[in-house]
């Protein structure tokens, strides 16, 4: 199953952007995330050791930041690019 990446990305998005849109942004990418997420979890128990320990690293991450996520900012929106690519790059490694 491929997830759809979201519409966002730290260099495309205007500085004028309002807070209710950088917070939609925000929002569509943590649903991504939790879809590539649970996608990542079924694939995990027949992954390597490399393959395993970073996803012990990006959960709890994947975790934290939406629950830190009250305030929806430039700084929110630019974790989670980042961590979107990483969940992207361990799926693709898994495939």
């Amino acid at each position: 199953m491929e997830v759809a990446a979201p519409a966002m990305s730290k260099a495309s998005a205007p500085m004028s952007q309002t807070n209710a849109e950088l917070k939609q942004e925000i929002e569509k990418t943590f649903a991504s995330m939790r879809t590539l997420r649970d996608e990542i979890r079924t694939k995990v128990h027949l992954a390597g050791i490399e393959t395993k320990a970073e996803w012990n690293t990006l959960q709890p991450e994947i975790v934290e930041l939406e629950r830190t996520a009250t305030h929806f900012t430039e700084a929110t929106r630019n974790a989670a690019v980042d961590l979107w690519t990483r969940l992207t790059k361990l799926s693709s490694s898994m495939n």
